[in-house]
């Protein structure tokens, strides 16, 4: 998800210490909770970066895309190998 303050997605609106996430299901967000998206020239980078990985960037020698290949190439994309570690959730 790639807008503003995408990061509280699978909040539990009733409990904001647990998520609500089904089994399987991995969210990908652009930011926390409390955060802003960024955008360049009209476009997220954030999908710009995932659109990059789902293209192939992200893949394995075999072609395969994991969601934890995805946030590996944008964490070193974007955040310089730096991120924090809590925007991939599953």
């Amino acid at each position: 998800m790639d807008s503003c303050f995408s990061g509280g997605m699978g909040d539990n609106p009733f409990d904001g210490m647990n998520a609500v996430l089904s089994k399987g299901l991995t969210i990908l967000s652009a930011t926390r909770p409390e955060e802003t998206a960024l955008e360049i020239a009209g476009h997220g980078v954030f999908t710009t970066l995932l659109c990059s990985a789902l293209n192939g960037c992200a893949a394995d020698l075999l072609g395969h895309i994991t969601p934890g290949s995805i946030y590996a190439l944008q964490d070193g994309r974007f955040l310089g190998g730096h991120g924090s570690g809590d925007v991939l959730f599953e």
